[in-house]
């Protein structure tokens, strides 16, 4: 049967579950696809595909088959990623293997095959892109394999999705990845807070007081979107991050405090919530992106990006003082967790600028982590060693700073 594709983008052909509501509205205006009418046939062929050789790209489907095998190389070049919108709107479409090879799945790849039910993705696929699978409303399960560390917004939304194994290596989950999914409605049902792979991706039916555990990392973008219920929330020291929109509009909520470990704070993360009186800032070096309401004082260290952000929009400001100079473990000279070969390099540049009679460049604290040996300097000896303890840990073999100076 002969392919007929329709241009157009997807309003509210394939949105209509999602009509009226704001989060979702940029989806709409974000995919765009041709509609086809597919009659089922053989497993496909490499004529079947517009590729991109120079990237290695299918750029779109233009064959007729319900069960798709995609071709792990055309005209004798790897096929490395599927492009955006490539399959888009294939409506018979029920079955597809993504060959070893491929890399990354692109922006609303699949989105809209109403038939799809079976997907094989790859180890070696990094990325899941934005609305990649969305309104796949036939697609009730699906693995994704250990080499996945990034999920795009909307990748999952409105699909049957009953089950999904998301490994630990996913550390990013965009916005309404898995919104308007049945496994959402479960998760919810068995905890208000949702956290996958240590991100928390939806408390939006949480109420009262929320403890979050230590076990997380990240509050994603929009996880409190609309919680009018919520109250107070206890952030730990574990979390690194707070999305856009994390808090947009929890009109209950009346003061938080962010930890120290928090370095980033979204875009209107907070924006709109109309009983919020306090903010506490206590990271000094933290990245606040605009979204604090007008009303709130924001409580920080003199000197502090809190008081930056203060002064530049008009918000008032409480001091907490002067910040307090933070322990760095020895040998971890940037503060990431982590004693590798930056921190020798810091180590190594403090020593070339003393030498040079400039400036070490390094604070009190990065000073102490750096003096390995004790010496009361820093030296090249002590980059050497921290080279050392690295090379331990890339072997995978335990080390002591007092086992490296016998």
């Amino acid at each position: 049967m002969k392919q007929k594709k329709i241009a157009g983008v997807v309003l509210a052909s394939c949105m209509a579950v999602s009509s009226g509501l704001q989060p979702l509205a940029p989806l709409a205006e974000k995919i765009s696809f041709s509609m086809s009418t597919i009659s089922a046939g053989a497993v496909s062929s490499a004529d079947d595909f517009s590729f991109d050789a120079e990237t290695g790209t299918i750029i779109s489907y233009n064959g007729s088959d319900d069960d798709v095998d995609i071709p792990s190389e055309i005209d004798g070049v790897a096929v490395k990623s599927i492009g955006d919108s490539a399959f888009a709107g294939c409506i018979s479409l029920t079955s597809v293997t993504i060959p070893d090879g491929v890399t990354s799945i692109g922006s609303s790849a699949f989105s809209c095959c109403n038939g799809l039910t079976s997907v094989t993705i790859p180890d070696g696929v990094t990325s899941i892109g934005f609305g990649t699978f969305n309104e796949c409303n036939s697609l009730t399960e699906i693995t994704i394999p250990d080499s996945v560390t990034s999920i795009g917004a909307h990748a999952f939304f409105g699909t049957g999705l009953t089950s999904i194994t998301i490994p630990d290596s996913v550390i990013s989950i965009g916005e309404g990845a898995f919104y308007y999914t049945p496994w959402l409605f479960a998760k919810r049902e068995e905890n208000p807070l949702v956290i996958v792979s240590s991100i928390v991706i939806d408390g939006s039916a949480c109420e009262g007081d929320v403890v979050i555990p230590d076990s997380v990392t990240s509050i994603g973008e929009r996880a409190f979107y609309y919680c009018e219920g919520l109250t107070s929330i206890t952030i730990p020291d574990s979390v690194t991050s707070i999305g856009g929109y994390a808090f947009y509009e929890c009109t209950s909520l009346t003061e938080i405090t962010i930890p120290d470990s928090v370095t980033s704070i979204g875009y209107n993360a907070f924006y709109r919530c109309k009983s919020l009186t306090d903010i506490t800032i206590l990271n000094p070096a933290c990245e606040i992106a605009y979204g604090i309401p007008d009303n709130v004082l924001i409580h920080g260290y003199t000197g502090s990006t809190a008081e930056a952000y203060a002064e530049e929009y008009e918000r008032t400001f409480v001091s907490l003082g002067e910040s307090p100079v933070k322990e760095l473990a020895l040998g971890d000279i940037n503060g990431d967790g982590i004693i590798g070969a930056d921190d020798a390099q810091a180590v190594l540049q403090a020593y070339v600028n003393t030498i040079s009679d400039l400036e070490d460049g390094l604070t009190d604290a990065q000073r102490k982590a750096a003096d390995i040996n004790k010496d009361g300097t820093v030296s090249g000896d002590d980059a050497q060693l921290i080279l050392q303890y690295y090379a331990y840990t890339l072997s995978d073999k335990e080390v002591t700073w007092e086992e490296l100076l016998k």
